[in-house]
């Protein structure tokens, strides 16, 4: 009997913390980040690249600072990558032959910033209960390494474009810095997967 009164309450405790974690996430999604790439203008010179780019990082730390606590550390997180896509569109002019193959790839960064931020967004949600319960999330940790290796692709091709591009030192430097921060985000993704897929919980193998 007292294993049966057991179980049901076990049972009950999930459900509430399943609950929870789904209402945390259904409020998140409601929020819709700006972006800052769908009023983008292309730079004529290298001057004037480098002062978009300032000009868009001061907005985007203005945005972040509006955000609350786990947006506000999800868009910290990743607000390099953000920098990044608008840069990769801005300079399009300013790379002769390529530039619109390196804006394609921006474009699709820009996609995979989605995902990421809302899986990583779905990863802080989650109560601590739950993960003692559960473990970590694997579903969001698989979109999240889906796209680190789509993002490995794109940034091999990113180099190979500005090693092909007849654009000054000065935005080769640039976009050379870009794929930098894009790489460094990469390494930080993949510390949150490994660190939910190594979660197993109390309960984790039930599912897992």
């Amino acid at each position: 009997m007292k294993k049966i009164i057991f179980f049901v309450i076990t049972i009950f405790l999930i459900s509430l913390v399943l609950a929870s974690d789904e209402i945390s996430i259904a409020t998140n999604s409601m929020y819709s980040f700006s972006d800052s790439i769908s009023t983008h203008e292309k730079a004529k010179t290298v001057g004037e690249l480098e002062q978009m780019i300032s000009d868009n990082q001061e907005k985007i730390n203005t945005e972040i600072n509006k955000l609350t606590k786990n947006k506000k550390i999800v868009y910290e997180n990743q607000k390099e990558i953000q920098q990044a896509v608008y840069s990769l569109l801005s300079m399009e002019s300013l790379l002769p032959a390529v530039g619109i193959l390196v804006s394609d790839i921006g474009r699709q960064l820009n996609n995979s910033f989605q995902i990421t931020t809302s899986a990583e967004e779905n990863i802080l949600s989650r109560s601590s209960f739950s993960h003692l319960l559960f473990g970590g999330d694997f579903n969001s940790a698989n979109e999240i390494e889906s796209e680190i290796n789509s993002n490995k692709e794109r940034i091999s091709i990113l180099r190979e474009l500005n090693l092909r591009s007849n654009g000054s030192t000065e935005v080769q430097n640039i976009l050379e810095e870009q794929i930098k921060n894009i790489e460094d985000e990469q390494a930080r993704l993949q510390e949150i997967v490994n660190s939910e897929k190594s979660s197993k919980g109390l309960f984790g193998w039930i599912w897992k």
